[in-house]
């Protein structure tokens, strides 16, 4: 090969090469270009979280199982909730947010675990951030949040995974059919687009009574005074108790005037019901939250106590609210955990908290769409 030929290919090779990185370079930038914009375009987008039971089996009644899903490193904002299951299979549902669950066991990959009695529990590190974000009982429908409002999970929010509670009640058809199986579970309807107010859900729970036989209205009360935290905004109520309840009850308590959350007959479907507008009810420093659960045992020959077992009783009333994230300094960023147990026997219950509702379930108007939302004034 001559010098001068030599010279030429170095040049048409060197030529090339820097074409090739050039073309590399644009290259990259137009793939760049398109994901920044896919990204931008979605991040207003929503989409569905499905979270099911993986096809159980339970064959002991009061069994507890849960699955969880993974929400990754993107923040992401529940808006609604579709339920998929009855009453007849599932007692109850319950959707927690946890830090890490108590076993890593997705419901895409089929597994599960128990999570009731003798079980591993719900959230792992001992419960340490677990936060209940929804529940569900007695075929309720679905739920939609007001506009402007939803539950933060994901990325920073403190709730990296989900898990998914299904109380198995009675199984006899379970053990009737070896071949069933049940995919219990909620679709979570999210958006990546942030929220102008987050939700929250405060639980009002007696855990340690117990209810006498042969009492027509036996009450079980439970409190507790709201600290420096967020104003907060109850936009709905839920009540949860088994067989023998007949009412249940809550109010906020400020300078001595009760003012009615909700009342709610939990042997209708246990729906989330909506605050009435008119009351216009906000949760401030120093206000004292209050509940009573009336139960109906005249045809109990023993005590009851309270437990998680469909022979025990529960006594739960879950208010759901909003609150202006600008307003929350508080070091655990969970407002419900202001929230100081009170005395129950300090509680004066006005007269007519026992008092049932009219009418039954099937007569009951289930509005679950709040999609007016709070207004600018802060109020509903």
């Amino acid at each position: 090969m001559t010098r001068e030929l030599a010279i030429v290919i170095i040049l048409f090779l060197s030529v090339i090469t820097n074409s090739f990185g050039d073309f590399q370079d644009q290259m990259r930038s137009y793939h760049d270009t398109l994901y920044q914009r896919s990204w931008q375009h979605s991040s207003d987008e929503s989409k569905d979280v499905n979270l099911r039971m993986p096809g159980v089996h339970p064959i002991k009644n009061d069994t507890y199982l849960c699955t969880a899903v993974n929400l990754g490193q993107r923040k992401q904002y529940i808006v609604g909730f579709k339920p998929f299951a009855e009453m007849h299979t599932a007692h109850h549902m319950l959707l927690f947010g946890c830090q890490v669950p108590a076993d890593m066991a997705f419901s895409r990959d089929g597994k599960f675990w128990n999570c009731g009695d003798m079980g591993k529990g719900v959230c792992g590190n001992q419960g340490a951030g677990e936060k209940i974000i929804y529940a569900w009982g007695r075929n309720a429908p679905d739920l939609k949040l007001p506009k402007d409002v939803a539950f933060e999970v994901g990325g920073n929010s403190g709730i990296a995974y989900l898990v998914l509670q299904v109380h198995y009640g009675k199984v006899d058809q379970f053990v009737a059919n070896p071949s069933l199986k049940d995919n219990s579970g909620v679709d979570l309807k999210t958006s990546f687009a942030p929220q102008k107010y987050v939700a929250g859900i405060k639980l009002l729970a007696d855990g340690w009574s117990l209810i006498p036989p042969k009492k027509k209205a036996w009450h079980l009360d439970t409190g507790c005074q709201y600290g420096n935290g967020p104003v907060l905004h109850p936009f709905a109520f839920r009540v949860h108790a088994h067989t023998l309840g007949t009412v249940i009850s809550g109010y906020r308590v400020r300078n001595g005037v009760w003012t009615l959350i909700g009342k709610g007959d939990p042997q209708r479907p246990q729906a989330f019901y909506p605050v009435k507008p008119d009351k216009q009810v906000d949760i401030q420093a120093g206000d004292t939250l209050a509940a009573r659960c009336t139960f109906n045992s005249m045809q109990r020959d023993k005590i009851t106590y309270i437990g998680a077992t469909m022979a025990d009783e529960m006594c739960n009333f879950y208010m759901m609210y909003w609150y202006e994230p600008n307003q929350n300094n508080m070091e655990t960023g969970i407002p419900e955990s202001a929230c100081l147990y009170v005395d129950e026997a300090r509680l004066m219950f006005p007269l007519d908290s026992d008092v049932p509702l009219q009418g039954s379930g099937v007569k009951m108007q289930m509005k679950r769409d709040f999609a007016e939302g709070p207004d600018e004034s802060g109020q509903q």
